[in-house]
C-alpha cells in the first residue's frame, strides 16, 4: 500500500491525464513530461514572485526618494517582498525534492509521507494565493477601465476576448470528441451483439471497449486531457502575443490620446478576430463530417484489433475449460444466458468428479452454487 501511494503521487496523476504512464516513452516524450512538471511547479509562484518584485521596486522608489542616503535605503530589505521570496524558495526546494523522489522511485518510508503532505498543503496555498491575486488584479483593471478608459480600457477588453476564444475552442473540440465517440459506439454495436451471442457478458465487454476507446481517442488527440492541453497551449500563445502588443502600445502610443486608445482597441479586436477565425475554422459542415469519419475509421481500425483479441481470449478460455472438465459436461458452443446456472458453473462450484471441493471459506458446494445463481 505504501508503494502504491508513492507511485500515485501528483506527478503520476498529471502524467496519467496526458499519456499512459505504464507504456514505454521515448526520450522526446520524457523531455516534454519533465517540461510539463516544471511548468506545473512554476505556475503558482511566477505571478506572486513578479508582484513581489514590482512591490519592492515601487516601495523603495516611494520611501527612498526623499532620503539623503538613498544607497543605504535601497540596500535595506523590504519585509513583504522578502517574505514572498522566502516562501517561493521553500516551495521550490520542496518541489524539487518531491519530483526527485518520484523520478528516482525512492522507497516511500518515513519521513516521506509527512513531507509529501506538507508539500501538498503548501502547493494548495500557493495556488489559492495566485488565484486570489489574479482575481484582485482583474477587479482593479476593470475598475481602472471605468475611471480611465483611454488608458486601461484595452487592458480590460483583452481578458474578455481571450476567455471567449478559449471557451469557443474548448466547445468545438468537445463537440468534435462527442461526434467521433458516438460514431464509434454506433459501429461497435454489432460486435457487442456478436459477443453476447457467445455468452460473453455485455457489461464486461462494454467496459473493455470503453477503456480502449478512451485510449484510442487519446492517441488521436481527442481525449478530454488533450483538449485541456490544447486550450492551455492556445492560452499561452495568446498571452505571449498580447504581451508583445502591449509592450508596443507602451513604447509607441500616448495613453492620454483618444485616437490612440481607439487604435489600440481596434488592433486588439482585430487580432482576436483573426485568432477566432483560425480556431473556429471555415465552418464547412461537409469537411467536418469527412474529418469525423476519418478519425472514426482510425479508431475503428484499432478497436477491431481489440475485439479480435477479446474473441481470442474467450476461445482460449473455452478450450481451457474443455480440457479441465470431463467431456460429459461440455458442449460445442456456450449456451445462451439464463436465470438457471449452467452445467459448467455447477461443475466449477462442485469441482472435478471424484473430488470434494468446498466453496469459498470452506462453504459447501450447494451454497457456492446458490451464490452463483444469486450473483
Amino acid at each position: 500500500i505504501w508503494e502504491m501511494k508513492a507511485r500515485t503521487n501528483l506527478w503520476y496523476v498529471l502524467e496519467n491525464t496526458v499519456v499512459d504512464p505504464s507504456a514505454a516513452k521515448t526520450a522526446y516524450q520524457e523531455f516534454f513530461t519533465v517540461i510539463g512538471h516544471l511548468a506545473v511547479i512554476s505556475a503558482p509562484v511566477l505571478y506572486p514572485y513578479n508582484l513581489a518584485v514590482m512591490w519592492k521596486e515601487a516601495y523603495q522608489n516611494y520611501v527612498c526618494e526623499s532620503r539623503l542616503d538613498q544607497g543605504n535605503c535601497y540596500a535595506e530589505p523590504e519585509n513583504v517582498s522578502l517574505g514572498v521570496f522566502i516562501a517561493v524558495t521553500v516551495f521550490a526546494v520542496l518541489s524539487a525534492f518531491d519530483v526527485a523522489v518520484c523520478y528516482l522511485q525512492v522507497p516511500f518510508t518515513f519521513p516521506l509521507p509527512i513531507l509529501r503532505r506538507i508539500y501538498y498543503v503548501i502547493f494548495g496555498i500557493f495556488c489559492w494565493f495566485t488565484l486570489a491575486l489574479l482575481f484582485i488584479s482583474g477587479i482593479w483593471i476593470f475598475l481602472g477601465a471605468l475611471q480611465v478608459p483611454r488608458k486601461l480600457g484595452v487592458y480590460a477588453l483583452t481578458p474578455v476576448l481571450i476567455v471567449g476564444i478559449i471557451c469557443k475552442y474548448f466547445a468545438k473540440l468537445t463537440r468534435f470528441n462527442s461526434r467521433v465517440r458516438h460514431k464509434v459506439q454506433e459501429r461497435l454495436k454489432p460486435f457487442t451483439a456478436q459477443m453476447a451471442k457467445k455468452n460473453f457478458s455485455p457489461k464486461v465487454f462494454k467496459i473493455l471497449l470503453d477503456k480502449n476507446v478512451d485510449q484510442t481517442l487519446r492517441a488521436q488527440g481527442l481525449s478530454f486531457s488533450r483538449i485541456v492541453i490544447n486550450c492551455i497551449a492556445l492560452l499561452v500563445i495568446m498571452d505571449v502575443l498580447y504581451a508583445y502588443i502591449f509592450i508596443g502600445f507602451q513604447a509607441f502610443t500616448d495613453d492620454s490620446s483618444r485616437d490612440a486608445a481607439i487604435l489600440n482597441a481596434s488592433i486588439v479586436i482585430s487580432v482576436a478576430v483573426c485568432i477566432f477565425t483560425v480556431v473556429q475554422g471555415d465552418g464547412d459542415r461537409e469537411w467536418a463530417n469527412d474529418k469525423t469519419e476519418f478519425l472514426a475509421d482510425n479508431v475503428m481500425e484499432v478497436m477491431k484489433k481489440v475485439v479480435a483479441a477479446i474473441e481470442m481470449q474467450v476461445k482460449m478460455a473455452n478450450r481451457l475449460m474443455r480440457h479441465a472438465l470431463p467431456p460429459n459436461y461440455l458442449e460445442d458452443e456456450f449456451e445462451e444466458e439464463s436465470e438457471e446456472p449452467s452445467t459448467v458453473e455447477i461443475q466449477v462450484a462442485k469441482g472435478p468428479p471424484g473430488k470434494s471441493m468446498g466453496g469459498e471459506n470452506g462453504k459447501p458446494a450447494d451454497l457456492a452454487v446458490a451464490e452463483i445463481v444469486n450473483d
